[in-house]
């Protein structure tokens, strides 16, 4: 069975760089500098790593 590592937290915290400096993999981002645009998960060996959009900027979503 595989883990997952959730990246979450406020915007602009280092969230996406910390994905990268896991993975290697560069998160797609928005126009303006920081802000991720939608949840952004990849594999590396037996781990899913995600990095979520810091709170309030998650494209698409609903309120709940």
């Amino acid at each position: 069975m595989s883990k997952e590592v959730v990246l979450i937290g406020r915007s602009n915290v280092g969230k996406s760089t910390l994905f990268w400096e896991l993975t290697g993999k560069k998160v797609p981002i928005g126009k303006r500098p920081g802000i991720t645009q939608y949840p952004f998960k990849t594999k590396v060996g037996n781990i899913f790593y995600v990095d979520m959009p810091g709170y309030g900027f998650m494209f698409r979503a609903t309120k709940a």
